[in-house]
């Protein structure tokens, strides 16, 4: 929104912008509205350019009315991977006597962590070494601790807050899952993938 009025102002020669999700502004009747004036006409209307983070994403921002009369294509721009953890990452050591499913990422409806418990919960017997653990904090912090609870699963599960960096996290994982109800493209899953670890992801666009 600044560089669209620093562009209409001259303070600037052009306003980019990036589409990370398709459902920005979250859901309900209000982000509805937000989305179909902002992304569905301020944004193809007014921008210079647009680009998104997956090929699903774009497709969905050239379909819209105003973009395709604008006949302005969305750039492919993918999100790119941290080489360097940041300077002071706490260490993260979990028990290696066990075998480590792991998520990361906000604890929140996007996310969809109780799912991952109830599922987690399902092979919980099958494998007494397994173990879940979620690295990231959210709004459904205290549900997913008392649905683990619920679940009498509490006692194989561990939630270790937001870190600042994955790197030292992802490696001692067996699995990693990404229970996401939407994304764009999830930076997480490529730093797992770039790591050589095995994933369980949602089938959803831009996975």
């Amino acid at each position: 929104l600044a560089a669209l009025i620093g562009k209409a102002r001259g303070l600037c020669a052009a306003a980019l912008r990036t589409a990370h999700i398709d459902r920005e502004w979250g859901s309900g009747l209000n982000a509805w509205v937000l989305r179909s004036f902002w992304n569905g006409w301020v944004f193809p209307v007014f921008c210079s350019a647009e680009s998104g983070v997956s090929a699903d994403i774009c497709r969905r921002l050239d379909a819209r009315l105003a973009a395709r009369q604008t006949a302005r294509k969305a750039v492919l721009l993918p999100n790119a991977l941290p080489v360097l953890e940041p300077a002071g990452v706490r260490s993260v050591r979990l028990d290696p006597h066990y075998d480590w499913i792991g998520g990361a990422g906000r604890l929140c409806s996007q996310k969809d962590p109780l799912t991952l418990l109830r599922a987690f919960a399902l092979l919980a017997d099958e494998n007494p070494r397994l173990r879940l653990v979620w690295a990231g904090d959210g709004p459904l912090r205290d549900a997913w601790l008392a649905e683990a609870r619920r679940l009498e699963i509490a006692g194989r599960v561990n939630w270790l807050g937001a870190l600042p960096g994955l790197g030292v996290y992802l490696p001692q994982l067996k699995v990693f899952v990404l229970p996401s109800r939407y994304e764009g493209l999830p930076t997480v899953l490529l730093e797992a993938a770039a790591r050589g670890i095995p994933a369980a992801a949602s089938d959803i666009p831009g996975v």
